[in-house]
């Protein structure tokens, strides 16, 4: 499980592929995994809108056709600061469909590749363990995860087999 923070009003950019991304800007955004394999580098001209900027994660991911860009709407307004809030996307374009169950808990939503879990808002502390099941097989667990006051959690499903998990964690307040 590759981890980053980041803090609201950064400029949110996180780049889930394979390959290094050099932006219309000219800032160089390397793969965060931690095999740290890149294939190549591949140039993104995609004009992001500066309200874009202030409120979503911006992701870059490998899609069927290459490299894709999405922006992912962070509702820090709409929740508690006293508690976490957390998210699943599907950006792994090689894996169907995922079943979502909390070791714990209830089960999440089923999603499709491109797809997104509504949020789920949880209180501190909480030691999140997730399986991800595909049909009825159990495909992989995420552990390790213990949420804190005031944190919304992105969890980033991707194709890297070694690690397949991205955990954005943004600082909400």
């Amino acid at each position: 499980m590759t981890q980053l923070y980041v803090n609201r009003g950064d400029k949110m950019f996180v780049n889930s592929s394979n390959k290094t991304v050099l932006m219309n800007n000219g800032v160089r955004l390397e793969p965060v995994h931690d095999d740290k394999f890149v294939e190549r580098e591949e140039k993104c001209n995609v004009k992001i809108p500066s309200k874009l900027l202030e409120d979503h994660l911006c992701v870059y991911y490998d899609g069927k056709k290459g490299l894709c860009f999405v922006g992912i709407e962070i509702p820090y307004e709409r929740y508690s600061p006293y508690h976490s809030v957390l998210q699943v996307i599907h950006l792994a374009p090689a894996l169907g469909e995922i079943s979502i169950r909390a070791r714990y808990g209830d089960s999440l939503q089923n999603i499709h590749y491109q797809q997104k879990t509504e949020c789920v808002e949880l209180s501190p502390r909480v030691d999140v363990v997730l399986d991800f099941y595909m049909g009825h097989q159990k495909w992989k667990t995420l552990s390790n995860l213990t949420t804190k006051k005031g944190m919304f959690y992105v969890i980033i499903v991707t194709d890297h087999d070694r690690d397949p998990f991205m955990i954005v964690e943004i600082n909400s307040q």
